[in-house]
């Protein structure tokens, strides 16, 4: 039997493109702002958005981590729908899909979260103004984050 080892980047150490999905995947990268934010408890987390100076489709893309918690956003900018994917770093496993919905941000949409004896409690997308805003409340392990995130205006 014998190991391969990939590099994260397979086509980096032979400079040449395998799969079209890998350049899809590193232009991403490239086009995305990061963002340090608040998310409770003087405890940090992180905002990845696209680059306002991007040209592309109404669709954009938010990434946000929250303590254990990645939430993924979807929304289209000019009709307003909203994907929204709660996953959570479960500790010595990995991520689990805590919950998805697809839904209007004008009319908000909101994920329970619930994993036995590690977190419970709410996240969820709505509109604050003209502000698309990211809020969650949650407890993990003994600690409470709350807080929310206004991350496009339309």
């Amino acid at each position: 039997m014998s190991v391969v080892v990939t590099p994260v980047y397979p086509y980096a150490r032979t400079k040449t493109v395998v799969d079209v999905h890998e350049v899809h995947d590193i232009l991403k990268t490239l086009t995305t702002v990061s963002e340090t934010i608040d998310v409770g408890n003087g405890t940090k987390g992180f905002l990845l958005r696209p680059d306002p100076t991007t040209r592309g489709t109404p669709v954009k893309t938010f990434k946000l981590a929250v303590g254990p918690l990645h939430l993924d956003l979807e929304l289209d900018v000019t009709t307003l729908p909203v994907t929204f994917d709660v996953l959570f770093s479960v500790p010595f496993d990995g991520p689990v899909t805590l919950g998805s919905v697809v839904g209007d941000v004008r009319t908000g949409v909101s994920v329970n979260v619930g994993y036995p004896s590690l977190i419970g409690g709410t996240t969820g997308v709505k509109i604050v103004g003209s502000t698309v805003t990211v809020h969650w409340e949650f407890d993990y392990l003994g600690t409470h984050y709350k807080g929310e995130k206004g991350v496009v205006d339309v």
